[in-house]
C-alpha cells in the first residue's frame, strides 16, 4: 500500500513499450522508506494477470511537505523512460545538478539507470517547478510539458536535451512575465512556448492524432486544468515548433482535471477526483 497524503502515493504509471510481450509495469510513487519520504520509480512483472513483487529502480529524497513531487512518467519514441520530479517546494533544487533529481526531467533505461546520451547523469532537463503532464508529439517526437507556476505563469514547454527552463531561487511573480519565473541558473534559459499569466492549475497533456474529435482538433495539444475544470486545446504551427494561437477551451467539465491521456486506439481520456471520462465528438 502506498501512502496517500497531498500529492503523494502512486502518481504515475507506464507499461513497457513491448507490452504485452514484455509484461513489465513501471510506477512512480512517493512513499516512506526507512523512516524518510522518497520519490521512487518501481517496477513489477505481471504473471497470469497478477503483479509480482515491487523492485525499486530509483530512490530519491522527497520533501517533507506533501507537494511538488511531480510523478508523470512515459516512454518516448526513443524507448527511454521519461520521469518528471518536482522541486519539492524548494526552488533552489531545480538548479542544483550536483546529485539532486528534484526539479528535473529524467531520461532512463529499462532498469532505471541513466540512458546513454544524457547530458547530466539521469537528468535530461532542469529548472522545472512541478508538472503533472507531458506528451510526445506523434508527428515529430518532440516532448511538450505542462508546468505549474506559483501564483503566476503556468507554462507549456518544449523540452530539449540539457535545457535550463529557468525556475530557481531568483523567481518572482512581481517581475515581468514569463521572465520572472524563468530567471535562474545558467544561460541560455528556455522560456515557455505558451503561458498563462494567472495560474489555471495546468495538468495532463495529450496530442489529438486522429483521436475522433473532428478535423479542427487533429494535431492539437490538449491539456487540462484544476482551477476551472476545463479541457483546452492549442494549435501547433506548421513546423510544430510553437503555437499559431492562444489556447482555447474545448470542454468545460464539472470536475477538476487531473490527467489527460491517449488510449492505444488514439482516443483521449481525462480523469478527475471521482472518475475517468472519454472525450467524444458531439
Amino acid at each position: 500500500m502506498f501512502l496517500e497524503i497531498g500529492e503523494r502515493g502512486a502518481l504515475g504509471i507506464a507499461l513497457h513499450p513491448d507490452w504485452p510481450a514484455v509484461k513489465l509495469v513501471y510506477v512512480y510513487v512517493t512513499q516512506m522508506r526507512a523512516g524518510h519520504l522518497q520519490n521512487q520509480l518501481v517496477r513489477f512483472t505481471v504473471r497470469n494477470g497478477v503483479g509480482g513483487p515491487l523492485r525499486i529502480l530509483l530512490g530519491s529524497p522527497a520533501s517533507t511537505n506533501p507537494y511538488h513531487n511531480g510523478g508523470h512518467i512515459a516512454f518516448g519514441p526513443d524507448r527511454r523512460l521519461y520521469v518528471m520530479i518536482g522541486d519539492g517546494h524548494n526552488a533552489a533544487n531545480a538548479q542544483d545538478r550536483s546529485n539532486n533529481l528534484q526539479g528535473k526531467m529524467l531520461r532512463l533505461g529499462f532498469d532505471g539507470a541513466a540512458a546513454p546520451g544524457n547530458p547530466y547523469g539521469r537528468i535530461w532537463s532542469y529548472g522545472h517547478r512541478n508538472s503533472f503532464g507531458f506528451a510526445f508529439d506523434p508527428r515529430t517526437g518532440r516532448l511538450r510539458e505542462t508546468e505549474n507556476g506559483p501564483k503566476c505563469t503556468d507554462e507549456i514547454n518544449l523540452i530539449a536535451k540539457g535545457a535550463n527552463f529557468g525556475w530557481g531561487p531568483s523567481e518572482s511573480c512581481a517581475l515581468p512575465k514569463p521572465a520572472g519565473t524563468n530567471n535562474s541558473g545558467s544561460r541560455p534559459r528556455h522560456p515557455p512556448k505558451a503561458y498563462f499569466a494567472s495560474t489555471i492549475g495546468i495538468t495532463g497533456a495529450a496530442f489529438c492524432q486522429r483521436c475522433g474529435l473532428g478535423t479542427a482538433l487533429n494535431g492539437d495539444l490538449l491539456f487540462g486544468d484544476v482551477n476551472t475544470g476545463s479541457i483546452r486545446a492549442v494549435d501547433l504551427n506548421a513546423a510544430r515548433s510553437g503555437f499559431d494561437a492562444a489556447p482555447r477551451i474545448v470542454l468545460a467539465t464539472s470536475t477538476a482535471v487531473h490527467s489527460v491521456q491517449v488510449s492505444p486506439s488514439g482516443q483521449i481520456y481525462f480523469s478527475g477526483p471521482t472518475g475517468i471520462w472519454r472525450l467524444a465528438a458531439v
